[in-house]
């Protein structure tokens, strides 16, 4: 704890660290935003990467931070400010300014150093892992309106490219193997669509790999569900609602009956570890948070990836139609997470990961997508020629990547924007997902106008819930006692 000034030496003193003179030049960071959350604020900044709570009159106090001055500038323009006397304003300023500094969002004489507990906390990195998407089949049994891949499997499919042999994909899994990858992902198109998945599955799984399936869940009988239960580590399944109008506008007439069947089949053949991923629309954001109740109940689910919808184009209105307003959406998403709390045991992915990944994406780096024909990507969103990495047929793993980096596609961001470099939530969101920019302006390295306003309320929506979680004292004390950091990295 810090020790408070004594007598009339004028100095802060911060544990061990030499004394602070009152004449020492304060350096705060250059972006900071005020979240509210119910009766006082978060004061959070990307830069430092930390945040503190602080009242009404500590927002206030902050605000009268002169730029470039120093601590003492500091106590008497509040004591100007207020009309009351300065050894009255060094007790307000002095603990906020104590607070501040150990959160890394205030430095004396020098800049303030980051502290990392929020980004490693906020960040949708994965960096455990290595993974392949591979696309079994372009055909699939739907016609999801807002399908991202919908025009490319077309294409495919139209130009007669050959798709990959039985052989030609187990040789790749041996490569895969070799190259350390850890899981497998059978993708689409609708991959319960290709006659040989559970052969391929379980040469996958006596080589070591991790494998995983993404399914609409519309085509699980008795049989082929007790298959896929003692197979796949997990079963990730479209299901957009609890509601059968909801889910069928976008994804065809009597869809929710056959994917509510599907699930029915595996819950009883043990599947367990399944996980139901929503997108969420015009159509279902009203009834967003009744869905985890209603799976919860009918199958003991516990896992929900709810993801926002993503326009295709920014001029189709169409597309653009089916996007909730800012407002809507945030209701939406806070009162899905109340009522996700209610739930023993349950979880939810951010609902904005698919279009944010805090400036850390793992395309074409953690992340390979390989189509069914064999052209490799660096995301399964990103399956477009410009970016395209080569193919498993006429490369190996070495090659694809180095092609990867090459293009320019590792690492890419929208963080060199204007838009973004002036944002508090820069590092949080690190300009969106550079595939969802692609489809929408043509190129990586865009700012991203259209979801802006949605990350940057998802931020804000997290650090709220994060806050709320930690926070188990008043807001007075936890300022005290600074940005709460190795009690609550414990915990979480």
């Amino acid at each position: 704890m810090d020790e408070g000034p004594s007598g009339n030496c004028g100095a802060v003193n911060r544990g061990n660290t030499a004394p602070v003179s009152l004449e020492s030049t304060i350096h705060p960071v250059s972006r900071w935003a005020f979240i509210r959350n119910g009766d006082y604020y978060l004061l959070y900044s990307d830069e430092a990467r930390s945040m503190i709570p602080v009242d009404s009159d500590g927002r206030a106090l902050i605000e009268l931070m002169p730029k470039g001055g120093s601590l003492l500038d500091w106590i008497e323009t509040a004591a100007r400010a207020r009309a009351i006397k300065p050894e009255d304003s060094l007790m307000l300023i002095y603990p906020l300014a104590t607070a501040m500094r150990r959160a890394g969002l205030l430095g004396f004489d020098r800049a303030p150093e980051p502290l990392d507990w929020v980004s490693k906390l906020l960040t949708t990195e994965n960096k455990g892992s290595v993974t392949c998407y591979l696309s079994l089949t372009d055909a699939c049994n739907l016609s999801c309106s807002y399908c991202y891949n919908k025009k490319e499997r077309a294409v495919s499919i139209t130009c007669g490219r050959k798709p990959l042999l039985d052989q030609e994909i187990c040789d790749f899994i041996d490569k895969l193997v070799a190259a350390r990858f850890e899981y497998l992902v059978f993708t689409g198109g609708e991959p319960m669509l290709r006659k040989s998945i559970f052969t391929l599955g379980d040469y996958a799984k006596d080589r070591g790999l991790g494998v995983n399936l993404l399914t609409n869940g519309t085509i699980f009988t008795k049989r082929n569900a007790a298959r896929a239960a003692g197979m796949f580590d997990s079963i990730t399944i479209s299901l957009d609602s609890s509601y059968p109008n909801e889910h069928d506008a976008l994804r065809g007439r009597g869809s929710w009956h056959r994917v509510v069947i599907g699930l029915d089949e595996l819950i009883s053949a043990g599947a367990r570890s399944i996980a139901l991923r929503s997108v969420v629309t015009t159509h279902n954001v009203d009834n967003l948070h009744l869905f985890p109740g209603f799976a919860y109940q009918r199958w003991g689910i516990t896992h929900f990836e709810p993801c926002i919808y993503l326009p295709n184009s920014i001029n189709q209105m169409q597309d653009l139609a089916l996007l909730p307003d800012v407002e809507t959406y945030r209701i939406a998403t806070e009162r899905f997470a109340l009522e996700l709390r209610k739930i023993p045991g349950a979880y939810a992915d951010n609902p904005l990961k698919a279009i944010s990944y805090g400036g850390r994406c793992g395309m074409a780096d953690s992340i390979i997508s390989v189509s069914a024909s064999g052209d490799v990507y660096p995301c399964q969103a990103l399956h477009y020629d410009v970016v395209q990495m080569g193919n498993i047929r006429y490369n190996n793993i070495e090659e694809l990547f180095a092609n990867g980096q090459a293009l320019g596609i590792v690492g890419s961001s929208g963080l060199d924007t204007p838009e973004c470099q002036k944002c508090p939530f820069l590092m949080l969101c690190g300009g969106g997902c550079r595939a969802n920019v692609y489809q929408l302006y043509g190129k990586l390295t865009a700012y991203n106008s259209a979801m802006c306003p949605y990350l940057k309320s998802g931020a804000e929506g997290q650090l709220r819930r994060y806050a709320d979680y930690w926070l188990g004292k008043s807001c007075g004390q936890a300022m005290l006692d600074g940005p709460y950091m190795e009690r609550d990295q414990r915990r979480c």
